[in-house]
C-alpha cells in the first residue's frame, strides 16, 4: 500500500446536512454534535501534525535507501530477465494488466520527486520487442497538494511499430486493463491507480521476493485459501440457519 498520508475530512453542521434525527431531538443534540466536530478538528490538527512528521522521517530514510537501492540495480544487471520476472511474478499487477510485452523489460527504477510529498517516477526500461520504439517508459504520478491529497498522473508517448499497438480501448469503467501499457498510457483517474502504488511500495521494495516466486505455487495456495474461506462462510451460514430454526422452534 501506498504511503502518502490520507487526512480526515472536516464538514460543517448547517440546516442542510443536519442529521434528521439531530432536528428532530431539538436545540441540546445540535449543540453535542457541534462539540463533537469541533473536538473532530483538533483531533485531525494531530493527525496533521503526526503525518508532516512521518513523511518528513520518510524524506530522512529514503536518502538513506538511496545509494542501497543504486548498488541493488548494479547486481541486478547481471542477473538475465530479473525485473521482467520480478514484474510478471507479482500477481497484484498482471491480473490487472496481462503479462505481454512485459518479457522485454531490462530496468527499472523509481525515482522520488523533490521530496515524499511531491510524488515519484517509474522508469521502465526495454530491449528490443516487437511492439514499440522507446527504449525507456516514464510515468510519473504528482501529489496535488502538500499533504498529497489528490494526484496528477502524465506519462512520455509511446512509439509504436506498425500494426503492433497493444492498447485495447477498455468496453466500461469496470474492465481490467487489456495490457500493461493501456495502464501506463491512461491517467484518467490516478487517486484510483493502484499498480502505480504496488510497483513503487512492493515491487521496487522488495523485487527479490518476486523473481524468487513459483507463480504456479502462489496460484495454488491462493485458490486453496479461497476454497477454504467460502467453505467457512458455508459453515457460518448452516449455523445461522439452525440457530434461527432453533430460535422458530422455541417460539
Amino acid at each position: 500500500t501506498s504511503r502518502k498520508p490520507l487526512l480526515l475530512k472536516i464538514f460543517h453542521i448547517t440546516s442542510e446536512n443536519m442529521p434528521k434525527a439531530c432536528k428532530k431531538n431539538g436545540k441540546d443534540q445540535k449543540d453535542l454534535i457541534k462539540q463533537l466536530i469541533k473536538c473532530q478538528k483538533d483531533i485531525n490538527k494531530i493527525n496533521k501534525m503526526t503525518c508532516d512528521e512521518i513523511l518528513d522521517v520518510e524524506d530522512k530514510y529514503e536518502g538513506l535507501r538511496k545509494p542501497l537501492y543504486k548498488k541493488r540495480n548494479e547486481a541486478i544487471k547481471r542477473i538475465p530477465n530479473f525485473w521482467a520476472t520480478s514484474l510478471i511474478n507479482n500477481n497484484q499487477i498482471v491480473q490487472h494488466t496481462g503479462k505481454v510485452g512485459l518479457s522485454s523489460i531490462k530496468n527499472l527504477e523509481v525515482d522520488i520527486l523533490e521530496n515524499i510529498r511531491a510524488g515519484y517516477r517509474i522508469h521502465i526500461h526495454f530491449g528490443e520487442n516487437p511492439y514499440f520504439e522507446n527504449q525507456v517508459l516514464t510515468k510519473e504520478f504528482r501529489f496535488g497538494n502538500k499533504n498529497g491529497n489528490w494526484i496528477i498522473s502524465t506519462n512520455t508517448p509511446i512509439q509504436w511499430k506498425e500494426g503492433k499497438n497493444l492498447v485495447v480501448a477498455k468496453k466500461d469503467s469496470s474492465t481490467l486493463y487489456k495490457s500493461f501499457f493501456d495502464w501506463f498510457l491512461d491517467n484518467t483517474n490516478p487517486n484510483f491507480d493502484h499498480i502505480g502504488g504496488f510497483i513503487k511500495d512492493d515491487l521496487w521494495v522488495n523485487p527479490l521476493r518476486y523473481y524468487c516466486m513459483d507463480p504456479e505455487l502462489e496460484n495454488n495456495n491462493n485458490e486453496k485459501k479461497q476454497e477454504s474461506d467460502e467453505e467457512a462462510k458455508e459453515g457460518d451460514d448452516e449455523d445461522k440457519k439452525e440457530e434461527n430454526d432453533d430460535d422458530l422452534n422455541e417460539k
